[in-house]
Parts: C-alpha cells; structure tokens; sequence
C-alpha cells in the first residue's frame, strides 16, 4: 500500500507542474495589471516603471513563474528599476502559501480570503442542507409514486429547472420576490448583504438574506440530484431480492424502504464524486444577483441507512 502511494504521488508530480505551468499562463494572459495607469494623469512613466520593478514585472516570464512558484526571498532583486540588485525578495510563494497582494484591495489575498469565507461557507452549507434534504424527499416521493400525476409533475418542474441557466433563476427570483413584491406592497426579500446596513445581526435577519441565493443554488441542484435519486431508488425497487424481501414479516412498505435505504446508501459514493468536482466551482451568478460576498467552496455528506432485521 506504501508503495502505491509513494508511486501516485510521483505520478502527481509533472501533473501538478503541468496545471501551475497553466494557470500562471491564464494569468499572464489576463494583461498588464498596471495599464490603468496609463489613464492616470498623476502617473508618470516612472511611477509606472518603478511600479513594475517592485512585482518583478520586468522579469523574463521564466524567473516570474519561479518567484510566484517558490517566492523571490532567496534571491536579491532590482526593486529601484536602476539596474542594480537592491535588497532580497519579500515574496513566499504559492508553495509557502503566499498568494500574493491584492492591487485593488491594497491587501494580502489571504486576507481577503478570510474577509469573504465566513460568508461563504454559510451560504453553500445552508444550501447542501436544504438541497440534500429536499432531494431526497423528492426523490423518494416521486419513486413511490412512479408515473402518477405528482410524478409527473415533479418531472415536468424538474426538466424546467435543471435546463435553466443558474443566473437566470436568480435574476427572476430577484425580479419576482424582490423587486414585484415590494411594488405590490408585499413583504419582500432583501437582496444585498448578509444583513441589514443598520440592522441588530440576528438569526432571522440573516436568515431572511440567505433566501433568495440559497433558493437560486439550490433549485437546480433539487431537480437533478432529485432525479438521480428517483432513477436509483426505481432500479433498486425492481430488484429481485426486494420482491422476495416484501412479502416477508416486516410491516408493509417498511421492507422495502429500508432495504433500499441500506442499498442506496452504496451508491452514494457515485453522487459525492459528482458532487466534489464542482465543490469549489465558483457559483457567482447567485451572489452577484444578490450582491453577497464570498467565494465558493462546497460541502457534501455521506448519508446512508439502516436495514430492517
């Protein structure tokens, strides 16, 4: 086992420098981050100059990938833009966990990861919450009553919104439950923030915040998990040791839940490894629509049942 560990993470290795080798290009690509300054009067060619200088922006691309790989604190460094080496580098590194500074923020970027997480984590964990638990209601619902109106109810809507693109979703709760509401004179939802400006920064204050992108992030989500669900729980259902189990001295209807619950609980496996790929996608459409501050990571649990005796 030690040994195929060791290999895979050899094996890992020219990956991992493969995908560093990428993403430094895709950010090279995005341009100079200091040309706004060309539209600043107050900024002369040798602020720019010298601006360039400090973040080694002049360097060959080669020593800059080096410097944002292992940092510049080993090394001296032209800091001036005169052509001479003036001190050591200040800079660690993506491998020693220094993700850099922020120009627009005049910040760390770690710090404004940490600015935004909090946020974050609240509203993708409220939103696998509500997503797991509706979607295995549904899914449950819709599989016991296979091919009747509810079901196809249930299918209709879910088509609907597993086709709809995320931002729209949010853009028409926003429009609907925001915006119409409250020139009806209805009560409606906030659409900004996590709290109010001047609000106490209560748990139904908060709550009241989370409705409207959790609802966007999690409607989609309802209606494809709910479908996977609905889609194992019918091929488990038709199994023949579930009708040979049926008739046997558990009450009616419990043998089957249960031993399609213990069943199911084994294919959750393939759900979380669907889910993972997408846990640190960035589900922004949402947040914009709802001008909330966060970035995106997602949580899952693994969730299974008993088996009846």
């Amino acid at each position: 086992m030690g040994k195929y560990i060791i290999q895979r993470i050899l094996q890992a290795i020219p990956l991992l420098i493969i995908i560093s080798i990428v993403v430094f290009s895709l950010m090279k690509l995005a341009g100079d981050p200091f040309a706004y300054l060309a539209q600043d009067p107050r900024a002369t060619p040798q602020d720019r100059a010298l601006m360039r200088a400090k973040y080694g922006l002049d360097d060959p691309l080669p020593v800059q990938y080096i410097t944002w790989l292992v940092g510049d604190d080993w090394r001296m460094r032209d800091k001036t833009g005169d052509g001479e080496l003036d001190s050591y580098g200040d800079r660690r590194g993506v491998l020693r966990g220094d993700l850099g500074e922020s120009i627009v923020y005049g910040r760390t970027v770690g710090e404004v990861f940490s600015i935004r997480l909090p946020n974050t984590l609240i509203l993708m964990v409220t939103q696998y919450v509500v997503t797991i638990f509706l979607a295995l209601f549904i899914g449950i619902f819709a599989a016991l009553r296979k091919y009747t109106v509810a079901d196809n109810i249930i299918t209709g809507i879910s088509f609907v919104l597993f086709s709809m693109p995320v931002f729209l979703l949010a853009l028409l709760l926003v429009q609907v439950f925001a915006v119409q509401f409250k020139h009806l004179g209805l009560p409606y939802l906030p659409v900004s923030g996590m709290y109010d400006p001047r609000g106490d920064r209560s748990i139904d204050e908060l709550v009241r915040h989370l409705i409207l992108p959790v609802a966007s992030l999690a409607a989609i989500s309802i209606a494809g998990y709910s479908r996977y669900i609905r889609a194992t729980m019918l091929e488990v259902i038709n199994s023949d040791y579930i009708r040979t189990r049926a008739p046997k001295a558990c009450p009616n209807g419990v043998s089957r839940s249960c031993t399609r619950s213990r069943t199911h609980r084994f294919r959750w496996s393939r759900w979380w490894r669907w889910t993972c790929h997408s846990c640190w996608a960035a589900r922004s459409s949402p947040r914009r629509s709802s001008a909330g501050r966060g970035w995106a990571p997602r949580l899952l649990r693994r969730c299974g049942g008993p088996i009846c005796s």
